[in-house]
């Protein structure tokens, strides 16, 4: 019996397992220790996993905020500034009438330009935003996997964990 003792502390110290083969002959092999610190490593590597995949989840988050405050700064945008204001009592030659209507249609193209070149902008930004987002959804489904994958590892493990404390009471209740 004291044998069985001093070989089940020996185990549990040295990273090794007890198998009884038979009531004299005891075997040794890496057991409950050894689980015990691949728990500890896979449950790390767990916590570490569900960090990365909250990080990435913010960066998600502040792409979708980005793509939308650069919606709302082209929907916002004023083109209707007009720079004089009519005077309607006051008579215009031919020739006025014409220049300002040129003046006007000059303005127009210029706020035409300025328009599609911000829509162009905003396009190319929300492309590269949109490429971004593919990126973090490719390493989020990556992460998510190799945390079920953990998760599977840390059930099998809890496992054997238990049956190693199973045999260590049936060797001292014989």
């Amino acid at each position: 019996m004291k044998a069985y003792i001093l070989i089940f502390l020996v185990s549990i110290f040295n990273c090794v397992n007890i198998k009884e083969t038979s009531k004299e002959d005891v075997t040794l092999s890496g057991g409950l220790a050894a689980s015990q610190a691949r728990l500890l490593a896979l449950t790390s590597r767990s916590h570490s996993i569900e960090i990365q995949l909250t990080r990435l989840s913010n960066e998600k988050l502040m792409l979708a905020r980005e793509q939308n405050s650069i919606y709302k700064n082209l929907t916002n945008m004023n083109l209707s500034k007009s720079h004089e204001s009519a005077q309607p009592h006051k008579k215009l030659t031919l020739s006025q009438i014409e220049n300002k209507k040129s003046e006007i249609n000059n303005l127009i193209e210029q706020k035409k330009n300025v328009f599609k070149k911000l829509i162009d902008e905003y396009n190319q930004r929300k492309e590269e935003i949109s490429e971004k987002e593919k990126e973090l959804d490719i390493k989020i489904n990556q992460l998510n996997r190799e945390l079920e994958a953990t998760k599977t590892m840390l059930e099998q493990i809890k496992v054997i964990i238990n049956k190693d404390i199973e045999k260590g009471f049936k060797l001292f209740k014989s």
